[in-house]
């Protein structure tokens, strides 16, 4: 949180000390949203997961890349730290492919 909008977070205890949160407590207003909550309406529409499967959609090449950086990045960093396995990824693969898959895979 940035320390100039931490002036709503802030209280003082009955020892008259003062203290403040890092982070917007869950149960505050809007405590609930971040500031990558912005991101995820788009990311939504391209991005669809089941289990440790994930397929990342693109409208070209480059689109394509840019949205895969980002969800690998996301899947490696913390709270997930999940590792990306390159060798049983399908990539720039077309629609037509996915649709050829056994029902299985797309439950």
């Amino acid at each position: 949180m940035k320390l100039n909008s931490r002036r709503g977070t802030a209280f003082l205890d009955p020892a008259g000390r003062s203290w403040d949160w890092k982070f917007i407590p869950k149960d505050a207003p809007f405590g609930g949203q971040d500031k990558f909550s912005h991101g995820w309406c788009e990311l939504d529409e391209r991005v669809v997961h089941r289990a440790d499967l994930v397929l990342v959609m693109g409208e070209d090449e480059r689109d394509l890349l840019k949205w895969c950086t980002a969800v690998t990045f996301a899947l490696q960093t913390k709270p997930w730290l999940r590792e990306v396995d390159l060798w049983k990824s399908f990539v720039n693969v077309d629609l037509e492919f996915p649709e050829g898959l056994e029902p299985f895979w797309l439950e």
